[in-house]
Order: structure tokens, then C-alpha cells, then sequence
């Protein structure tokens, strides 16, 4: 039986997130009842991003002014990815490794039933973008933010 708070295939509810906004993959937890390598549990620490949180909340605030609850992905650090709830779907974007410029996430390789809706870099409704971790980073003590521009190119703000 999967443990409380424990998500498998999908990302924490955004009212869940306000509560817990770091997560850790409960690897320790594979093969228990219904979870596996994708299963996330709360971290421990929940007052600030530590080396151990591989997902964090944040916001979003799109060029039109609405914000988002928002799951950032930091497995190194900094941010790699994120995904935003629009209040009916989880929208994905992603760093590309080789450019460093954020992209559009090709989710080809999945079957269409697990594909996620995606950023359009296109839309200036949505572009620049900016993303911020709700907690403080415990290196430096300060909530990353960055300003995501059309061209996938992006810059701290503060």
C-alpha cells in the first residue's frame, strides 16, 4: 500500500505543495504495493531547498499577469525543469542540456495517453516567464528566480 503523501506517475496537487513544497524520490520505497522509480514523498526539511530536494514548489507569473503553482525540478541544484498546473493540466517545460535554453519538452517517446501539455514559446501570452522557488536555496539563502524569455533564454531577476 503506498505510503500517505507518496505520488507515483504524477506530480503532488498544487493545495499539496503549499504544505510540502520539497520532495525526494522514495527510492527506498520501489516495489512497495502500487510504487516505483517515479514514487515521490516530502522531504524532511520543508524550510528551505537542500542538496537532497529533487523537486521544490514555486510560482510562475506568465507575460499576462496570471500565476501558477508550480513543481521545479533541481536534481543538481539549479533548476532543469518545471511544470506549472493552468488549473486543469500540469504544462512542462525543460532546460536543454546542451544549449542551456529552456524548450518545449518532447514527450514523443511516451504514448499519448501519458503526454503532458507543454510551454509555447510562441505565445506571448505566456512568454517571458517568470519562475521562483517559494523557499530560500540553503547555500545562499535566497529563492531562485528566473525570467524565461521567448527565445529559451533566460536571467535571475529579482
Amino acid at each position: 500500500m503506498p505510503k500517505p503523501l507518496g505520488y507515483t506517475g504524477d506530480w503532488p496537487p498544487p493545495e499539496i505543495l503549499r504544505e510540502y513544497p520539497n520532495w525526494i524520490c522514495a527510492w527506498d520505497e520501489e516495489g512497495e504495493g502500487d510504487q516505483d522509480e517515479t514514487t515521490l514523498k516530502p522531504e524532511d526539511e520543508q524550510s528551505v531547498i537542500t542538496a537532497d530536494t529533487i523537486h521544490t514548489a514555486g510560482d510562475v507569473l506568465l507575460a499576462d499577469g496570471r500565476t501558477f503553482a508550480a513543481i521545479i525540478s533541481l536534481p543538481s541544484g539549479a533548476p532543469e525543469s518545471f511544470d506549472y498546473h493552468d488549473g486543469s493540466a500540469w504544462v512542462r517545460c525543460r532546460q536543454d542540456y546542451k544549449t542551456k535554453r529552456w524548450v518545449a519538452f518532447d514527450q514523443n517517446w511516451l504514448p499519448p495517453e501519458r503526454r503532458m501539455p507543454t510551454v509555447d514559446f510562441a505565445d506571448s501570452h505566456t512568454f517571458p516567464l517568470r519562475l521562483s522557488t517559494r523557499l530560500p536555496h540553503a547555500e545562499t539563502g535566497e529563492r531562485v528566480r528566473l525570467e524565461i524569455r521567448p527565445d529559451g533564454s533566460a536571467a535571475e531577476w529579482r
